[in-house]
């Protein structure tokens, strides 16, 4: 579309809110003002943008793997409502807090048992509403220990991201399957099917990005902060979580995935 001369940009803002490096990986956020041209049917019309990028350090150079960007909805005031006029509102500024966290650094938490172990027992919440008011991303780390799964899932309203640091993964999402290693990454789109389990002899470390906030309230719906006494798991308590959290398990029962 670019080289058609269909797609033309004639003004690009970026503001770069926060950036986030986990090893060879960062994780890039922030807003976008675009003017249209070209002979797009929105040519001439100015639009703002919250944006995500993945960028991984391959070969001593950074590049960007991944990027998910959507259009800001315009917001009509009550006042151009009643007059019959309508316009567009700036883009508010982000509540969100920036943050420097070091590997060990976020919400520790241990999951509640339940009828059939967990792929991990702990996992950290590193970006979220609760964390630092991020309303745009959920972002966690979790180690998964040798020849443990992840059931398979999906999640109904959020793309996600996961980033392999170390170990092999299996990997069957949709109708793919894969082995995929240290520096290696998974784009799940909403609605997807995802399961993975843990093939190699050492920890299989990963980074879970979602582009909407929801799966970080599953998370703690099913655990409490690390040093607390996690209480058993119900599968009623399990299928509550699911809904609150955006996310449904294959199987029926999904203690036993």
């Amino acid at each position: 579309m670019v080289k058609s001369g269909f797609l033309v940009i004639t003004s690009y803002t970026r503001n770069i809110e926060y950036i986030r490096i986990y090893g060879d990986t960062a994780i890039v956020a922030g807003n976008e003002e675009v003017v249209w041209g070209g002979r797009m049917p929105n040519a001439g019309k100015t639009e703002h943008l919250r944006f995500t990028g993945i960028w991984m350090r391959q070969g001593g150079r950074w590049q960007q793997v991944a990027r998910h960007a959507n259009i800001v909805p315009e917001q009509v005031s009550s006042s151009s409502v009643q007059s019959g006029s309508a316009h567009t509102l700036p883009a508010a500024n982000s509540p969100a807090k920036p943050l420097l966290l070091e590997q060990n650094e976020g919400e520790l938490r241990t999951r509640r048992p339940r009828p059939q172990p967990s792929p991990a027992s702990q996992f950290t919440l590193k970006i979220g509403p609760k964390i630092n008011g991020s309303e745009h991303l959920a972002v966690g780390t979790e180690p998964i220990a040798q020849g443990a799964s992840i059931p398979t899932h999906k999640h109904q309203t959020e793309d996600e991201l996961l980033l392999i640091h170390s170990g092999t993964a299996h990997v069957v999402r949709g109708e793919q399957e894969r082995d995929l290693h240290a520096g290696g990454l998974v784009f799940i789109p909403a609605n997807t099917w995802i399961g993975l389990k843990n093939v190699s002899s050492e920890s299989l470390d990963l980074t879970f990005v979602f582009s909407a906030p929801g799966f970080d309230d599953f998370q703690r719906c099913i655990s409490v902060p690390a040093g607390d006494t996690p209480t058993p798991m119900t599968e009623a308590e399990l299928r509550a979580c699911q809904q609150q959290g955006h996310m449904i398990y294959r199987n029926a029962d999904p203690t036993r995935n």
